[in-house]
């Protein structure tokens, strides 16, 4: 019988049920710039996993804020000259509104929309020579993104989603002639707790 009730409880209750919620992920995030050092082009891209801590309040079933925060991370990688190329990502802090779709009573899509503030840092390091200087950017724009959130008991989800953290110019004097492009999209999931 308490089975029973326990079933007909996750069936009933949306998956984004009005109330607060905190969540824990794991997240790869892609970070990607393009520009130029003494008229050559680079494209650089750089993967790296992150611990994604995120929470809000759904204030309706279909509206919601959330808040999010990334842990830094850095990927060092060589190229066919031996140069060897320094990238760190995050950590990063995030602010969204929330809009829920839901898919019946035990999943929904969803959307987010805000403001993201992202630091990086690159430097580089020639065959021969020591590290260059670290050249760190600070980027607050919009960010954006879509996910899934599936119900796997009374007060806990699974969801992935795919997020778009920065897209615009950066800043590496050091390195880029110009201001390159940077663009870091992120593709994570996790459980998250309802309260």
């Amino acid at each position: 019988m308490f089975m029973a009730l326990a079933g007909g409880l996750i069936a009933t209750a949306p998956a984004n049920a009005q109330g607060a919620y905190a969540g824990v992920d794991l997240v790869t995030l892609m970070n990607k710039v393009s520009g130029t050092t003494g008229g050559v082009q680079h494209d650089e891209t750089y993967s790296t996993g992150h611990l994604r801590l995120k929470g809000g309040y759904h204030f309706t079933e279909m509206f919601g804020i959330e808040v999010q925060l990334i842990s830094g991370n850095r990927q060092t990688k060589n190229d066919s000259s031996g140069t060897t190329f320094r990238m760190t990502t995050g950590p990063i802090s995030g602010v969204y509104g929330r809009i829920e779709i839901p898919l019946g009573d035990s999943a929904g899509l969803y959307g987010l929309l805000g403001i993201a503030s992202v630091s990086t840092e690159y430097y580089r390091k020639p065959t021969l020579g020591a590290w260059g200087p670290v050249n760190r950017d600070e980027h607050r724009g919009l960010s954006f993104g879509f996910g899934l959130d599936v119900r796997l008991a009374e007060r806990v989800l699974g969801s992935v989603d795919f997020m778009v953290y920065r897209v615009g110019s950066a800043s590496y004097p050091a390195y880029f002639t110009d201001k390159p492009d940077q663009v870091i999209r992120g593709i994570g999931g996790g459980l998250t707790l309802l309260f």
